[in-house]
C-alpha cells in the first residue's frame, strides 16, 4: 500500500470512528425513566480537611449496604481542631457541577445536604488551594465575602440548574441541618451560619436535639422522593401529519351494539380528548405535536409536543405517556383511539382494543451530602448522622440487609473529581498536518494546548506547519471552543478557528468551524476531530490529536 492509499484509508477509519461517536447520545437517551426510585449518592467530610468518604456514583439494591457500612465506616471524630465549613460545601458545588456528565438522564432533583454543629474555622486561610474546575478560593476573605460567593452560587443554580447530558436543565436545592456543639456560645450567630450555607432560610433548620437532626434527614429524603402515575395510551404508528385523537367519553361500538359510535361524528362530539399531530424527529423518535387537551388534566398538560416510544412487545405500536391523570377528569376510564388523515374524515381505530394503562414511577435524586467531623462531634452523634444517612438511602433504595464492611479506603487528603476527565489543560499533537504531508510525500506537525477558562468554554492555541517538494505550509490559530455537556477540556465540543495562514506565497487569515469529541483515560486524551477552514491553507480536514491532560 503506498502513502496516498495510506492516507485515505487512515481517513476513512477516523470518519467512521467520529460518526460512531455522534451517536452516542441517542443511546445514553434510551436509558431515562427507568421507572424505579434510585439514588446518586456522594459523601463528604469535613473538620481541619475536606474528605471525600464516598465518591460520587449510582446506588442500586445491590450496592446500598456496602455503601452504608464501607463508606461510613470512614465517617468518625477527627482529632485535629479545625471545621472548613464553607470549604466543604464549596467542595460538594464544585463536585455537583463537574459530576453532572454522570447523571442518569431521568433525574428529577438534585440537592446538597450540610450537617455541623460549629461555626466556619479555617476556610478563609490563604494557604489552601483553591477548589475545583473553577478555581474558588476563600483565602484572606472575610465572613461577609465567603457568604457572598456560596450564595451569589446558590442563586445561579436555582435559577440555571445542573445540565445533563440531554440538555435538561435540574435546579439545585442546598440544605443545611445545624445542631449547635458545646464550643458554640452565640444561637444568632449559628443560625446566620446555617443560612449562609442554604439556598434559602427555609433550607436551614437548627435542630433542639440528634432525634431532631434525623428526623430532618428522613423529612427532606421523603420531600425528594416522589412518585408519579403515567398512563400510557399506545396506538399503531400512523403516516407522517396524521391527526391522532384519544377520546375518553365516546363509547365502544363493538360493545354497545351501536354502529353509530364508529361514525366522524362521534369524535367530533367528544368533549373529553386528547389531540395531537403524528410525526418523527430527525433520529426517528415518535412524537405528538401542536397537542390540545379538552376536559382533561394531566400534569404536563401546558406540554404541546411529547416524545413517544416503541412498544416493547408489537414493534408496530407506539406508545405515549402523560403524567398525573386527575379522577374523574375524563368522564369515563375508556379510551378510543381516532385517526384522521390530511383531508379526510376521522376514522375509528376498531382493530385495536386500547385501555389506560397506570404505571408507577419513582424519582431519581442526585443528593450529596456534607458531614461535620470536627472535635466537638460527640460518639453518640456521630453514630445517630450515620443512621440518618442510612435512613435517607433507604427511602429510594430500601436496604434489606446490612453487610459487612469490606476493607475500608483511606479518605484522600483533598477531594478530587471522581472521573480524570474534568482536568482543565490538555496539550496534543495533531496528526491531520503529518497525514497531509505524507499524502504529498513530505512532513508535516501540529501542536496545541487547550486550557477551560470557564465551564463549559476553553481555548486553545495551535500551530501545524507541512513541508513537501511542492508546497510550503503554516498556520498559527486561536480556537475557542464549547462543550455542551458541560465538561471542558472533555467530551463532545463546537469550536470556531481563527488566525492566519501561509501557503506557497499565499497568505491570508483563516477562519473555520470544527466539531470533535475527546476521550480522556487517566491523564492521557484522544480527540478525533473534523473542520472546514478559509484561507491560504483552508479546506476539508480531518484528523486526531494524541495528548496529555491535567
Amino acid at each position: 500500500m503506498n502513502i496516498k492509499n495510506c492516507f485515505k484509508h487512515m481517513t476513512a477509519l477516523l470518519a467512521m470512528l467520529f460518526a460512531g461517536l455522534c451517536v452516542t447520545p441517542g443511546a445514553w437517551a434510551q436509558y431515562a425513566g427507568a421507572g424505579e426510585g434510585r439514588v446518586y449518592i456522594g459523601i463528604f467530610t469535613f473538620a481541619e480537611e475536606v474528605y471525600t468518604i464516598f465518591a460520587p456514583k449510582e446506588v442500586d439494591k445491590a450496592t446500598a449496604g456496602d455503601v452504608v457500612d464501607n463508606a461510613l465506616s470512614l465517617y468518625d471524630i477527627s482529632g485535629n481542631s479545625g471545621t472548613l465549613l464553607y470549604r466543604a460545601v464549596q467542595t460538594g458545588l464544585s463536585a455537583l457541577k463537574e459530576d453532572s456528565s454522570r447523571f442518569p438522564l431521568d433525574v428529577t432533583s438534585i440537592s446538597l445536604l450540610t450537617f455541623t454543629d460549629g461555626l466556619d474555622q479555617g476556610s478563609t486561610m490563604p494557604s489552601l488551594p483553591p477548589i475545583g474546575r473553577e478555581r474558588i478560593s476563600f483565602g484572606m476573605k472575610t465572613t461577609d465575602e465567603a457568604r457572598q460567593i456560596l450564595q451569589g452560587q446558590f442563586d445561579d443554580l436555582q435559577r440555571d440548574g445542573i445540565a445533563l447530558r440531554n440538555g435538561n436543565r435540574i435546579p439545585v436545592d442546598v440544605y443545611s441541618i445545624g445542631l449547635m456543639g458545646p464550643d458554640v456560645t452565640d444561637a444568632r450567630a449559628f443560625q446566620q451560619s446555617l443560612q449562609d450555607i442554604a439556598s434559602n432560610p427555609t433550607m436551614a433548620i437548627k435542630a433542639d436535639d440528634i432525634q431532631m437532626v434525623k428526623r430532618e434527614f428522613n423529612r427532606i429524603a421523603q420531600d425528594l422522593f416522589t412518585k408519579t402515575i403515567a398512563t400510557k395510551l399506545s396506538i399503531p404508528a400512523p403516516g407522517r401529519g396524521t391527526k391522532v385523537r384519544w377520546t375518553f367519553d365516546v363509547p365502544s361500538a363493538t360493545k354497545t351494539g351501536n354502529i353509530s359510535y364508529n361514525f366522524p361524528e362521534a369524535a367530533m362530539g367528544s368533549r373529553y380528548y386528547i389531540e395531537g399531530d403524528f410525526d418523527y424527529d430527525v433520529n426517528g423518535t415518535p412524537l405528538m405535536r401542536n397537542i390540545v387537551y379538552s376536559g382533561v388534566s394531566f400534569r404536563d398538560e401546558a406540554g404541546r409536543t411529547i416524545r413517544g416510544e416503541q412498544n416493547s412487545e408489537n414493534r408496530a405500536m407506539v406508545d405515549f405517556s402523560f403524567y398525573e391523570l386527575e379522577a374523574g377528569s375524563t368522564g369515563n376510564n375508556e379510551v378510543r383511539e381516532w385517526l384522521m388523515e390530511p383531508g379526510k374524515e376521522w376514522q375509528a381505530n376498531v382493530e385495536t382494543d386500547t385501555d389506560i394503562e397506570d404505571t408507577e414511577s419513582q424519582s431519581t435524586a442526585v443528593i450529596y451530602l456534607v458531614l461535620d467531623q470536627s472535635k466537638s462531634m460527640s460518639k453518640d452523634g456521630i453514630a445517630q448522622v450515620k443512621e440518618a444517612v442510612r435512613d435517607l438511602i433507604d427511602v429510594f433504595v430500601p436496604i434489606k440487609e446490612y453487610t459487612q464492611p469490606t476493607r475500608p479506603v483511606a479518605p484522600a487528603r483533598e477531594p478530587t473529581p471522581a472521573y480524570s476527565d474534568n482536568l482543565p489543560n490538555y496539550v496534543f499533537v495533531d496528526f491531520a498536518p503529518l497525514l497531509v504531508g505524507m499524502s504529498v510525500d513530505g512532513f508535516g506537525i501540529g501542536l496545541g494546548y487547550e486550557k477551560a477558562f470557564a465551564d463549559p468554554f476553553s481555548i486553545a492555541f495551535y500551530a501545524d506547519f507541512i513541508s513537501a517538494s511542492t508546497v510550503t505550509a503554516w498556520d498559527l490559530l486561536i480556537r475557542p471552543r464549547w462543550y455542551p455537556s458541560q465538561s471542558a477540556v472533555s467530551k463532545w465540543y463546537l469550536g470556531a478557528i481563527l488566525g492566519y495562514g501561509m501557503a506557497g506565497s499565499t497568505s491570508a487569515l483563516t477562519i473555520g468551524l470544527e466539531t470533535g469529541y475527546k476521550f480522556v483515560f487517566g491523564h492521557f486524551g484522544l480527540e478525533p476531530w473534523m473542520g472546514l477552514t478559509f484561507g491560504a491553507y483552508g479546506g476539508f480536514k480531518i484528523g486526531a490529536t494524541l495528548g496529555y491532560v491535567w
